[in-house]
């Protein structure tokens, strides 16, 4: 089975940079461009992960993963949320909303894919994924 990865990022040059780093390896991508869109997506989809900028339009990615929490449907969707900056405020509220991880966007993309490996890893015996844990 296939891992699905949903990025909501409303920087389309951005998102294409995720998905071509995350669909090497292995796994499929889908984009939403504005929080609005990704909870619809989340909830039609139900995909593996959800990897969410903070400052989006319509709804922004804090808010998106606080929604997708109370939700039934996806309450188990491990959630990412990417921020430009990481401070100890992004770290609290990563804790207060049950966010799994996060990552600093002026990071190297490949540590954001460490960053979906280790998620998706806590992830995979619950819910039998194939997750890559080398190579690039």
């Amino acid at each position: 089975m296939s891992v699905s990865i949903l990025v909501v990022d409303d920087d389309p040059l951005f998102a294409d940079l995720v998905v071509l780093h995350l669909e090497r390896q292995g796994w499929q991508t889908r984009v939403a461009l504005d929080g609005r869109q990704g909870l619809d997506a989340a909830r039609a989809e139900r995909p593996d992960l959800v990897l969410t900028d903070w400052a989006l339009p319509k709804l922004d990615g804090v808010h998106l993963c606080k929604v997708a929490r109370a939700d039934p449907d996806l309450r188990d969707v491990p959630l990412i949320l990417m921020s430009a900056v990481l401070d100890t405020e992004t770290l609290e509220v990563c804790r207060a909303f049950d966010i799994d991880g996060v990552w600093e966007k002026s990071g190297h993309v490949d540590e954001l894919v460490g960053e979906v490996k280790r998620v998706l890893g806590r992830f995979a015996a619950r819910r039998a994924l194939s997750v890559p844990t080398s190579g690039s």
